[in-house]
């Protein structure tokens, strides 16, 4: 209620620590979001100097973060820094996530990590909204994470996803039209695609994209200035590298079929 986002840029070391520092003297947030590891959409991972950093900065104006680590445990290269949460001093981090995209979507069971005042807040709200998550998926969650079987599973996991990253990018080098930037992520489950200058939109292609059965998320719905109209996000971990290499076939066709349709038409000299 009542909350205003305030949008800070990210590049491929993640946050930029000073124009975070810059939002947070103009704006005195009452909070920072951040997902430092596979961040969604950019898979970008904050290095362990930036994550140092925002712990700092969060000490010194005094604003807690919350850490979204829902994909800490999806990396299927090097392993990522630790989470802010196992640098935090201060107790300043809310850490979350959850076992919705590691395991089952269904189980909707996620937890957090707090400490002091903020915790005995944050369990008086989470009572209030919700009375609590219910016993049996939580007993049964535990019993699993009990038996030992999550390591095998998430070994199992990182493999496959790394095998449809691989697909995905290939596909993407394949199909997608000349000028497409992307950077092949080291976890997480998207590819962050830019589109050519010489062409549509994301929004501008999304309707042909869909007439050939291929859809994406706007880059716009992760802005909160109105930018990244030439982003796409695709999801890869959804599909086998079959389906994704079908899938980036018709986003190519997409992008050729919105070229020949409306492209002559915006080369028309107007009448006056």
């Amino acid at each position: 209620r009542r909350v205003i986002p305030i949008g800070v840029p990210v590049d491929a070391q993640g946050v930029k620590i000073d124009a975070l520092e810059s939002a947070i003297q103009e704006h005195r947030p009452g909070l920072i979001y951040a997902a430092p590891t596979y961040h969604n959409p950019t898979g970008a991972i904050m290095t362990i100097h930036r994550r140092r950093q925002m712990l700092a900065l969060a000490k010194r104006y005094g604003v807690p973060i919350l850490e979204d680590a829902v994909y800490h445990e999806l990396g299927y290269r090097d392993p990522p820094p630790p989470p802010l949460k196992a640098l935090d001093e201060d107790g300043l981090v809310l850490h979350v996530s959850g076992f919705s995209k590691i395991l089952l979507p269904g189980t909707r069971i996620g937890y957090l990590i707090a400490s002091g005042p903020l915790f005995e807040r944050l369990a008086h709200v989470k009572q209030a909204a919700d009375v609590c998550t219910p016993g049996l998926n939580q007993r049964a969650m535990q019993v699993y994470l009990a038996s030992g079987m999550l390591v095998g599973h998430l070994n199992r996991v990182r493999s496959e996803l790394r095998t449809r990253c691989e697909a995905a990018c290939a596909a993407a080098k394949r199909y997608l039209p000349p000028g497409s930037q992307w950077v092949e992520p080291a976890g997480g489950l998207y590819l962050w695609v830019r589109l050519p200058d010489d062409g549509p939109t994301a929004a501008e292609l999304y309707i042909t994209a869909i007439q050939h059965g291929v859809a994406y998320a706007l880059g716009t719905l992760f802005h909160t200035d109105g930018g990244g109209t030439r982003y796409i996000r695709l999801n890869f971990a959804s599909h086998t590298p079959a389906r994704i290499e079908e899938g980036f076939r018709r986003l190519g066709e997409a992008w050729q079929a919105w070229q020949e349709t409306y492209k002559p038409a915006l080369r028309r000299t107007p009448i006056l």
